[in-house]
């Protein structure tokens, strides 16, 4: 699996979940351009999408509660509003966790430190890096 992802694969990967976890290529959009290249191979035909929402949704996964967040937003479509209601935590608290993890994710991957490390370097100072 490829060692970095973009941000912009891995919400386009969040956007097509579904799709990419059934085995399928999304098709494509006429403003969405696909940032993952399919690969033509002697594997089946549904591993090179499971692979993709297998690699990410790991990733997220590994961020415990924020990974958790991104994929309520950006892979369900669930409000800020309506998640800071009935999850009670703030949006700020909520918007930071999930650009920490998305920053996570997207690093040089696999990570050399735990997520836990990161989120307290990255709170540390002060959210930017």
């Amino acid at each position: 699996m490829k060692v970095t992802l973009s941000k912009g694969e891995v919400f386009w990967v969040l956007r097509h979940l579904l799709t990419l976890r059934a085995g399928d290529w999304p098709d494509p959009e006429w403003n969405e351009p696909a940032p993952i290249t399919r690969v033509s191979s002697f594997m089946a035909k549904y591993i090179g999408p499971c692979e993709m929402a297998g690699e990410v949704e790991m990733r997220l996964a590994i961020c415990g509660f924020d990974g958790y967040l991104v994929k309520q937003v950006y892979a369900w479509g669930e409000s800020y509003d309506y998640l800071s209601k009935n999850l009670h935590i703030s949006s700020k608290e909520m918007n930071r966790g999930i650009r920490t993890a998305i920053d996570y994710i997207t690093g040089k991957w696999p990570m050399e430190e735990t997520y836990r490390e990161y989120r307290k370097r990255h709170k540390n100072k002060g959210g930017k890096q």
